[in-house]
């Protein structure tokens, strides 16, 4: 089996010490390696502020929390955006994605924008930022809060630069998909001190002691228990040293693809000022070859993802709009095997077994 999926994880001589001290002192949550992780990432990232949780869904829940009314986001996204909309009580109203970069497109967003619209929330799909300045500009000219769900795109970079400190706030994801695995966990980055004094809190169910034995027991605002784990950020920490090098194999990978399946299938655009992690590597074939295609990946136990799932087509967070070109992205993309652990053998398999049916 070719797997879609295939974390790079330091071996235990890499981080003996680390974690025999976090055992050690029995301090395995919220502990110096958390702190040690989000200075790194400050640096890394040139931001002002970073804040370690569980989860990138806990980091979105919480930088929504103390909105009202309807948010626009992307229908074409992991349904933990929407999560973070509803457990906030946010109204989402769905916008189309540009059929190029597979984004949110600022035209239809600035659509709909109505007197009831407190935020914007654009995803970063596969590794490809949004239309950042775009963006920027909707925020500034209809005063709205603009979060990105960057939870995909740790290490891509915009104009030279690492993303990170876009919008209000930005926010990733370290899960076990992603090009800087911890296992779990999530980071927010911000350069607005409020919102950072606001995450710290919230993720320490809103007390402003960072430890348990500051604990003042009187919650300045709802939080919620978002601890990040010593083992985790000892991951991070880690595997930060090494992203760029993992980003650059992943693109001599797609470049492969790219050599072998030419222009028998289109590509997701990454626009010149980008440049994207590649999270995933997303093809877009012909409406009458999809199927045909992902039933012989499935034959010769090839991993893929019809990626994503339109959130409002779920049972969770269906709603009745009109989104052709989500809608027709979903029938037309297949998300193919992208790790560092790939070889050019594999791929070359891969792209075997899609040329066969183009």
């Amino acid at each position: 089996m070719i797997r879609f999926i295939h974390p790079i994880l330091p071996t235990l001589s890499d981080i003996r010490d680390e974690l025999e001290n976090a055992i050690k002192n029995g301090m395995i949550s919220m502990g110096p390696n958390v702190e040690k992780l989000e200075k790194n990432v400050m640096e890394f990232l040139n931001v002002s502020y970073s804040v370690c949780l569980d989860s990138a869904t806990s980091a979105l829940m919480l930088v929504l929390r103390n909105l009202n009314g309807d948010i626009l986001v992307p229908s074409y996204t992991f349904h933990a955006t929407l999560a973070a909309c509803w457990w906030n009580r946010l109204n989402p109203i769905y916008v189309d994605i540009d059929p190029e970069t597979l984004t949110m497109d600022p035209i239809d967003a600035e659509r709909k924008i109505t007197a009831n619209t407190s935020a914007i929330m654009p995803v970063n799909a596969f590794g490809v930022q949004p239309a950042v300045s775009e963006f920027e500009e909707l925020a500034k000219a209809y005063n709205l809060k603009l979060f990105f769900d960057s939870s995909q795109g740790l290490g891509s970079k915009s104009n030279g630069k690492y993303i990170g400190g876009n919008g209000d706030a930005e926010i990733f994801s370290l899960s076990a998909t992603k090009v800087l695995p911890a296992g779990e966990g999530g980071i927010l980055t911000t350069n607005d001190e409020q919102i950072y004094k606001s995450i710290k809190m919230g993720r320490h169910w809103g007390d402003p002691g960072s430890f348990y034995w500051e604990n003042s027991y009187n919650p300045r605002d709802p939080g919620l228990n978002g601890h990040m784990t010593e083992f985790e950020a000892i991951f991070g920490i880690w595997g930060l040293k090494y992203l760029q090098a993992r980003i650059d194999q992943r693109k001599q990978f797609v470049s492969i693809y790219k050599e072998r399946l030419g222009n028998k299938v289109n590509y997701q655009k990454i626009p010149d000022s980008y440049e994207t992690n590649y999270m995933y590597f997303a093809i877009i074939v012909p409406l009458e070859k999809h199927v045909q295609i992902m039933n012989n990946l499935e034959l010769h136990e090839i991993q893929f993802k019809n990626y994503f799932y339109p959130c409002h087509m779920t049972d969770a967070y269906r709603k009745s709009v009109s989104l052709p070109i989500t809608e027709e992205c979903f029938y037309r993309v297949i998300t193919l095997p992208i790790h560092n652990k790939l070889t050019e053998s594999k791929i070359n398999k891969i792209c075997d077994c899609i040329l066969e049916i183009l």
